[in-house]
């Protein structure tokens, strides 16, 4: 099990010493709830694609890190979800509360501050919209 989401790369774009702007010291969650502009509010970058794994597990919180969830994911499958969409792919879309963290498909693109990003990389996931906070992205092998 390896940890994805590359925090430093994503602290030095954001212009931050720590995206992760969830911490709850009663429970110890520490997460990033998506709260920078200079990261779209949510985008992710990891450090490696994420196909070089089987699944992934997103390990994610509500807003406040009371608690943990999980979602796992068939990396296939979300290529392919991907692949085929300009719409918003959930990676976690939570059946009991109104939680939920949703990406751009790679045929996406964004312009910013006049520059044109194509979200065509499968080491960044772009925010769509979200309602939660991930702790973390792990890459599952067999």
């Amino acid at each position: 099990m390896d940890a994805l989401i590359d925090w430093e790369n994503m602290a030095f774009k954001a212009n931050v010493a720590d995206v992760r702007n969830i911490n709850n010291t009663t429970t110890g969650i520490k997460a990033y709830g998506g709260d920078h502009s200079l990261l779209r509010n949510g985008d992710i970058y990891l450090k490696e694609e994420f196909t070089k794994y089987q699944r992934i597990m997103v390990v994610w919180t509500d807003d406040r890190g009371n608690y943990y969830n999980s979602t796992v994911l068939e990396t296939w499958l979300l290529d392919y979800l991907l692949n085929q969409s300009k719409g918003i792919t959930s990676l976690i879309n939570s059946q009991y509360a109104n939680y939920y963290w949703g990406v751009w498909g790679y045929n996406y693109s964004i312009t910013q501050s006049n520059v044109t990003y194509k979200t065509n990389k499968k080491f960044f996931l772009c925010n769509g919209q979200q309602n939660c906070g991930i702790v973390e992205i792990y890459g599952l092998k067999e």
